[in-house]
């Protein structure tokens, strides 16, 4: 089994789309009343960088940031998972938490919205490092509860 990222493609985004984490497909239609590909490319097309994590050649997440500043060096990172990461389990969430560090190494400061029903995602993040700050109605529809999550570096953090 070979685990891997690599700079995301167009492909990697209709795979995604083809199997998309149920979790994810709610959170894009709280977010955009939708979780079409356009939906999906709102958050593609306002990212600085943008990476696809392959398992044995399949898209199984598709991750990315925005660099909010450069002279406070804070990002705005965001992932979209396949139903792949349950077969590939503790494999991806090692790899997850490579990928954290690699951002956490990057930036003094992260900081995402979750919805609040994606419970996995929520653990994945407190498993790096992440507090939840507060909660946030950012999306299409009003009701839907997110949670403003934070990492901010610390003075024992070591790059």
């Amino acid at each position: 089994m070979e685990i891997k990222t690599e700079v995301c493609q167009e492909y990697h985004v209709d795979q995604i789309i083809e199997s998309m984490h149920p979790g994810n497909i709610t959170e894009l239609i709280a977010l955009f009343g939708s979780a079409s590909k356009d939906a999906l490319m709102k958050s593609v097309s306002l990212s600085d960088e943008i990476y696809a994590v392959t398992a044995d050649g399949n898209t199984a997440a598709i991750f990315g940031f925005r660099e909010l500043s450069k002279l406070t060096k804070r990002a705005y990172p965001w992932l979209i998972c396949s139903s792949l990461i349950n077969e590939y389990g503790i494999i991806f969430l090692k790899h997850f938490n490579k990928i954290m560090k690699c951002l956490q190494n990057r930036f003094n400061a992260l900081e995402c919205i979750i919805y609040s029903k994606n419970t996995e995602v929520i653990k994945m993040l407190e498993w790096v490092g992440f507090k939840i700050l507060e909660e946030v109605y950012p999306g299409i529809d009003p009701s839907a509860k997110f949670y403003k999550m934070v990492w901010v570096r610390s003075d024992r953090d070591v790059r």
